[in-house]
C-alpha cells in the first residue's frame, strides 16, 4: 500500500465522521483534479498556489476547511519541551493559515495517532508553535529526520474526537480507533459558542524557534 493510499484512509475516516454530524463534504482532490501520488491540490493564485487542506465542509451556513494527518509513529517526546508534540512541515503549515486568511473560513487540523489510534483535533489558529526545524537542521541531518524544514505544535493543544463504532479498525485491523468525549458530541465545535473548549492559545506563525528535534533516531515519514 502506498504512502498516498494509507493517508487516504486516514482522510476517510475524518470524511465519515464529519458527513455522519451533517456535514456535506468535498475532497480537495476533486475541487483541483489530482489524484494519486500526482501532487498536492492547490489553491491558484495569478503567480502561485498555496497547499489545499484536504476537505472542504458545510454546515448550517457555516464553512470549514479541514486538513488530516496520519501519524504512524504518533507524538514525539520533545525533551527540550517536556511534553510530547507533533511536527507538521512548514510549506504545508504556512500554507493552511494562508488559506484559512485568504478565505475567512476555519481551518481544522485533524491528527489521528496510530499507535494509540486515537483522533484529536483543533483549530489551526488555537494550536501553538513551540519549534521550528530549520534548514540548517535539514542539512546537518542529511534530511534523515523529518526530511525538510517544519515547526513542532503540542499533542495537548489537540481536543480528543469521538470515533463512531461503525468506523472503528478503519486505519488498523489489530486495534480500534477512540476517543473520550461523549458520543454525540461535535466533530467540529463551534469555537464562537459559550460552551466551545477552545482556550487561549499562544505563538502561532513561523518563529525562529528553538528545538532539540526530539530523540536522536531517524524518524518515519508521515503518510499526510
Amino acid at each position: 500500500m502506498s504512502k498516498y493510499e494509507i493517508g487516504a484512509k486516514g482522510e476517510f475516516v475524518v470524511a465519515e465522521m464529519l458527513k455522519s454530524d451533517g456535514w456535506r463534504i468535498a475532497h480537495a482532490s476533486n475541487l483541483d483534479g489530482v489524484a494519486g501520488d500526482s501532487g498536492a491540490p492547490l489553491v491558484r493564485g495569478d503567480d502561485d498556489g498555496k497547499i489545499m487542506p484536504d476537505i472542504h465542509a458545510m454546515k448550517d451556513g457555516r464553512t470549514v476547511w479541514v486538513e488530516v494527518k496520519l501519524k504512524r509513529s504518533g507524538a514525539e517526546w520533545i525533551h527540550k519541551n517536556d511534553q510530547y508534540e507533533h511536527f507538521i512541515d512548514a510549506p504545508n503549515w504556512k500554507s493552511y493559515n494562508e488559506v484559512q486568511s485568504a478565505s475567512g473560513c476555519e481551518v481544522w487540523l485533524v491528527i489521528i495517532e496510530v499507535p494509540d489510534q486515537t483522533v484529536r483535533r483543533q483549530l489551526i489558529e488555537n494550536i501553538n508553535v513551540v519549534g521550528f526545524w530549520s534548514d540548517t537542521d535539514v542539512e546537518q541531518c542529511d534530511g534523515t529526520k523529518y526530511g525538510g524544514e517544519g515547526v513542532f505544535v503540542p499533542q495537548s493543544d489537540f481536543m480528543p474526537v469521538d470515533l463512531p463504532s461503525s468506523l472503528s479498525g478503519e486505519i488498523s485491523e489489530q486495534r480500534q480507533l477512540e476517543g473520550t468525549v461523549d458520543p454525540d458530541g461535535e466533530v467540529l465545535p463551534n469555537m464562537n459558542s459559550d460552551s466551545s473548549d477552545s482556550f487561549d492559545a499562544g505563538q502561532h506563525g513561523l518563529g525562529d524557534f528553538a528545538t532539540d528535534g526530539g530523540k536522536e533516531k531517524d524518524t518515519e515519514a508521515d503518510d499526510e
